[in-house]
């Protein structure tokens, strides 16, 4: 088995989900002012872990994080399928849900957002979105109606509203991209607009000798990166080249982000690195590097993709996270709430995958699920300070 090769659907990346809380840059001026000075250093403030959580309660595998209005945090335990809840401070509050098939239950809930007073959790093991109020009271049920299209991504949006992210895969078509739909989704749920469509080559799906269907990740492929704003607006770019667009949410173009950019190409290196990583297990034991049917499906492009990741800060001001060369990861290009670029900002004092994961804006500090030297999973609370 390669890595990343199970069946899509059963996909959970060890995962970093951040988000802001309150004011970031507090008596050191506003963001932008920090971002001109070039670098911005990364505080811990507080971590949650094994000591915050009763006896009986743990951390098993977090895939995402969500605060309400009150400040409450909302860490989704997709292993555990249940969401613990904690309050401003840290203190455990409660255990939504549990393991099963029936009201309120869960069964590898994999992805999760607040609008309002509302929860909103894909539930991948039971194929269907849980809409939840905040004291995990089940509002309904809505099954997922295609089982080749599923939620990438959720966020909240003003208003009640939702924004969800759903990729179709033609698993009949090996080669054929996946469709990516991006549209708002009114407080009941139902479709209201669509902001954006479009094809990406993430996976290419093939019948292994085992019979069964095994996706083969497309490395270093052009994606779809978006981001919902603390005022409503909506940033989509796709990667092949420096541009993203910026939406309100009737759809309206307020504006684009074109910036210059070296495109850095694919190495050998970097395609010996690619399949170096991956294993086959057999009768035999394991075997590192990729079996060639795995080498035939992978296709290299010639240049790496431009960014990414796309964001807001609360303050309005976008973040992106461009494709440089190798040690320069941790720097982000920041840009006005029009699009004007103001620096490209180092980050420090932060984990190195900080850099490459899905940031959630929402009124203020940076939350991380992260894993400590001993692989357990925490929530740190970060600071951005000079």
């Amino acid at each position: 088995m390669t890595r990343k090769t199970l069946r899509n659907y059963a996909i959970l990346p060890v995962c970093l989900i951040i988000f802001f809380i309150s004011s970031l840059a507090g008596d050191q001026g506003t963001l932008a002012e920090l971002y001109r000075k070039g670098k911005v250093r990364l505080v811990p403030e507080l971590i949650i872990d094994a000591k915050s959580l009763p006896k009986d309660v743990l951390f098993v595998g977090l895939t995402a994080l969500a605060s309400d209005s009150e400040g409450n945090i909302y860490v989704l335990d997709a292993s555990d399928s249940n969401i613990k809840k904690f309050d401003p401070s840290g203190k455990f509050v409660k255990v939504i849900g549990r393991k099963g098939q029936g009201p309120g239950e869960f069964n590898l809930p994999y992805e999760m957002a607040i609008a309002r007073d509302r929860l909103l959790i894909y539930d991948m093991g039971n194929w269907r979105l849980s809409h939840l109020a905040l004291d995990g009271t089940l509002i309904k049920n809505v099954p997922l109606s295609s089982p080749n299209e599923r939620p990438i991504k959720i966020r909240g949006f003003h208003g009640g509203e939702f924004v969800l992210e759903t990729e179709k895969t033609y698993y009949e078509v090996p080669d054929k991209p996946q469709d990516r739909r991006i549209a708002i989704l009114d407080p009941d749920l139902k479709p209201k607009t669509e902001i954006y469509f479009g094809s990406v080559l993430r996976n290419i799906y093939l019948v292994v000798p085992s019979k069964s269907i095994t996706n083969v990740p497309q490395p270093f492929c052009a994606d779809i990166h978006w981001d919902v704003s603390p005022s409503g607006n909506i940033l989509v770019g796709f990667s092949d080249k420096y541009e993203v667009s910026i939406f309100s949410a009737n759809k309206e173009e307020l504006g684009l982000i074109d910036h210059a950019w070296n495109p850095i190409k694919v190495t050998d290196e970097d395609k010996k690195k690619w399949f170096d990583g991956m294993g086959q297990v057999s009768d035999k034991g394991t075997k590192l590097g990729a079996p060639d049917f795995i080498v035939k499906a992978t296709k290299f492009p010639r240049f790496k993709p431009a960014f990414d990741e796309v964001f807001w800060d609360p303050e309005g001001n976008i973040l992106i996270h461009p494709i440089l060369k190798e040690g320069q990861s941790r720097y982000y290009d920041a840009f006005n709430p029009k699009g004007k670029f103001i620096a490209r900002v180092e980050f420090v004092g932060s984990p190195p995958y900080f850099y490459s994961q899905q940031k959630r804006v929402t009124m203020g500090s940076i939350w991380a699920c992260e894993t400590d030297a001993n692989g357990y999973y925490r929530v740190v609370k970060w600071r951005l300070s000079q």
